[in-house]
């Protein structure tokens, strides 16, 4: 099924979905902790060798490590419910879109690359993709290496997108600016209900949405956006792999930067680091385009506020006092 029709077919199960994730809390996004979290001892001709515990407040995925007899190795990302979620239908997106951009990528020279889908399983249960395992050391990179590694992913991201568009729009996710503006409504809302604390910095966001929504009509929104880059490049044998699709996109090429600024922002402190990203000179080069970016910035701020809630009110209440002050 194209993801066009995906997002048709079950467009009203997932609003209702994400409007549950708003004014109700664990059980639309967590794992039932009962026998259904094991994941099934066999996908085709891969046998599974370990599930991998993540002990966390609220848990999205299972995940685990499966083997062929012959040694090839693959890494599992799982969904596991009763009843499908946001999280079921981000896992589905994530399959649809990745599938995609593997047959995108062509150039074993690339210094990026996606890891390939190996297989995918799914029953009344459970969703599961099996992709190529890659091996990264847990190193901790430098700031000079991260803006590096961040700028070549953002560019490598970028030309796959412009390359897969024309002719494969359909089977990723697109936000528009018009989604936006009609969304916030009922985001604010939400950010609103579960931090009335903050009801003065959501209502300031909302009105600076709406009185620049002239920034965000007047651009081109067909930029493909990973929105999670953060935790999801891992560096092995000179190759760099961008994993974590499920909330890819055609959007605007500034959410972007607005995602990984929002993510990194965190402990109390503000990556002002990220600011020497390449792309960061083309938004300080007019105040049209400054504009733009924190409308972007305070969206996914809303966003989280409403929908996430992996943040602290204390840095995300950072993260907007350091947007409202960029000029």
């Amino acid at each position: 099924m194209k993801l066009s029709q995906f997002i048709t077919t079950t467009d009203t199960q997932f609003l209702i979905s994400r409007v549950r994730d708003i004014f109700y809390q664990p059980q639309a996004t967590s794992i039932p902790e009962n026998s259904f979290r094991q994941l099934p001892s066999q996908i085709g001709k891969f046998y599974l060798k370990k599930i991998v515990k993540y002990h966390k407040p609220v848990n999205l995925y299972v995940f685990g490590y499966y083997e062929q007899k012959n040694g090839i190795k693959a890494f599992a990302k799982a969904w596991v419910g009763y009843q499908h979620n946001s999280a079921y239908y981000w896992l589905k997106h994530e399959s649809e879109a990745v599938a995609v951009l593997n047959c995108a990528q062509k150039y074993k020279t690339d210094k990026f690359a996606v890891p390939r889908i190996l297989s995918v399983y799914e029953d009344s249960h459970h969703l599961v993709i099996l992709f190529q395992r890659v091996m990264s050391p847990s190193d901790k990179f430098t700031q000079k290496k991260l803006v590096q590694l961040y700028d070549g992913a953002i560019s490598f991201i970028d030309k796959t997108g412009r390359k897969i568009y024309s002719q494969l729009s359909d089977k990723v996710l697109n936000i528009s600016a018009l989604q936006i503006l009609v969304s916030l409504p009922v985001i604010t809302i939400g950010a609103i209900y579960k931090h009335p604390q903050l009801f003065s910095k959501i209502l300031r966001m909302q009105i600076f949405i709406y009185r620049h929504s002239h920034a965000l009509l007047s651009e081109t929104w067909k930029d493909l956006v990973h929105r999670d880059l953060r935790y999801s490049i891992l560096v092995s044998k000179g190759k760099n792999y961008i994993v974590d699709w499920q909330t890819v996109a055609f959007s605007h090429r500034y959410l972007e930067l607005a995602q990984l600024l929002h993510t990194s922002t965190e402990q109390n402190k503000f990556p002002s680091f990220l600011l020497r990203l390449h792309l960061f000179s083309e938004i300080f080069k007019s105040s049209s385009n400054i504009a733009l970016f924190k409308c972007l910035s305070f969206y996914v701020s809303l966003v989280e506020l409403a929908l996430v809630n992996t943040k602290s009110v204390t840095d995300e209440t950072l993260f907007i006092n350091q947007i409202s002050a960029l000029n």
